[in-house]
């Protein structure tokens, strides 16, 4: 009896504590192509934000003198495992080694909307980070939490 009782108050904790997740939402052309103009436009407006800097006509730093020279000089395998300044900086490489197989004019766009796109997608995971799942639709989140996300905690 005591054996009995004791399985139904695991059983509803378990229940009330541990739920099942809801099933993932469906994957549509539709739901695709709205985060595909969603995607494009954050990328777009991030590249805005820093368009005096001339983000499609500049090589940074690193881009060029390190990345782009390794990955053209090497194979994948040395631009993915070279270590720079004692860290192996994987994204950049890996950024780098498509860009180097195109002409040399689109070095620089190709890696400003490179990291255009790198920065969007870090954005997008903090929030859904701070704010939960980021399959719950934007007007159904505490609109507090995406205030407390705004682009200047984001830098």
């Amino acid at each position: 009896m005591l054996s009995t009782n004791v399985e139904r108050v695991r059983s509803r904790l378990h229940r009330d504590l541990f739920p099942d997740p809801p099933p993932p939402p469906e994957i549509t052309a539709h739901r695709s192509l709205v985060f595909a103009g969603l995607a494009l436009l954050a990328v777009v407006i991030e590249m805005a934000r820093m368009w005096s800097s001339a983000p499609l006509n500049s090589i940074w730093a690193e881009d060029g003198a390190i990345w782009l020279r390794d990955a053209m000089k090497g194979s994948f395998v040395h631009a993915a495992t070279t270590p720079y300044n004692g860290y192996l900086q994987l994204v950049s490489r890996l950024v780098a080694v498509p860009v180097a197989k195109l002409p040399v004019g689109w070095f620089a766009p190709a890696m400003g909307i490179s990291g255009a796109a790198i920065v969007c997608w870090l954005r997008l995971y903090r929030l859904e980070r701070e704010c939960g799942s980021y399959q719950q639709s934007l007007l159904a989140r505490d609109s507090r939490c995406i205030a407390d996300s705004a682009p200047d905690r984001w830098s």
